[in-house]
Formats: C-alpha cells, structure tokens, sequence
C-alpha cells in the first residue's frame, strides 16, 4: 500500500552518468532511435558494467544483434521493446540477438514481467516487424484476436520463418 509506494520510491535514483550503472544486474537504454547513438552508449556500457549484466535496449527499428556486435558479450544483449505509452500498454517484445543466451533471455523476460507486462519473444528480428509480419501474414481479423490473446498469455516465441509457441 502507501508504505509499499515509499518505499518503492525510496529505491528510485536519478543520475546522468554512466558509471552508476557498473553495479547493475540489468540495464535498460533507451536513448534516441540511432544505430551511432545507441552503439555508442552499448560500447561505455561494456567496459562499465559487471560481468553477468544483462544490457538491454528498447530499440524499435535496430536490429539487437547489431548493438550486441560493438560489445564482448553479445551474449548478455537483448532487446526489451516497450510499446508506447509505457505505462499503458501491456506489451513488452524481448528481442533475442543471434548471440544472445537464454540466460539472458530469460532474465529480460523475468523483469519485464514482474514490472507488470505481457512479454512477447521474438528471434533476430526487428522488434516493431513483429506486428508487422503478423498483420501481414495472418490478416487483420486474426492480428485482433491474437492481440486479445496475448493478454492471457505469459510468453509467446515468434520465429522469422512464421513459427510460433507460447510458455
């Protein structure tokens, strides 16, 4: 309740540097929607952060496996898309790199699920193709219910070449 709130904010600390990001277990970037920009912060990141950290980024149009390839750990990069508005929008696309490991996978998974989002995997590709490829591939009726679908789902796994399964 109210306590819980505070306290939850007492946890919560700004800053513009970096380096306060080398303790983390995962990190979230969402700077602006550019392969420079974000490979950039990607390569600070890298020689900042603990090993084991996961380093995810909310790109829309980049593909994960080009950020992950200016790191040493590619392995430790995945995508965590967050549909806009954020605080409305259920959906969450964790994007898996070719090099990402399910370790990490499922640690993106686990966070974006326990900030309250229905999580949606999808393999190696652009995250905002997903509805893409969906919309075009399965026709706007059934896009509408698997939207609906997703709701009730706790992950789906949507693989380039039209497969799909769902844990």
């Amino acid at each position: 309740a109210e306590g819980d709130a505070d306290a939850a904010l007492a946890r919560i600390t700004t800053t513009t540097e970096l380096e306060a990001a080398a303790g983390a277990d995962l990190v979230v970037e969402a700077v602006f929607e550019k392969i420079e920009i974000k490979t950039e912060v990607f390569r600070a990141l890298d020689a900042i952060c603990k090993d084991g950290a996961v380093l995810a980024s909310n790109t829309s149009a980049i593909p994960i496996t080009s950020i992950a390839a200016v790191t040493s750990r590619p392995e430790s990069v995945v995508g965590t898309h967050f549909f806009s508005p954020v605080p409305l929008m259920k959906l969450c696309e964790v994007v898996r790199g070719y090099k990402t490991s399910e370790e990490t996978l499922a640690a993106a998974s686990e966070f974006a699920q326990n900030v309250g989002k229905t999580v949606v995997v999808v393999s190696h590709v652009t995250p905002i193709k997903t509805l893409l490829q969906l919309a075009l591939g399965v026709g706007p009726s059934l896009l509408y219910r698997l939207h609906l679908d997703l709701a009730s789902l706790s992950i789906a796994e949507f693989y380039p070449d039209g497969g799909a399964s769902v844990r």
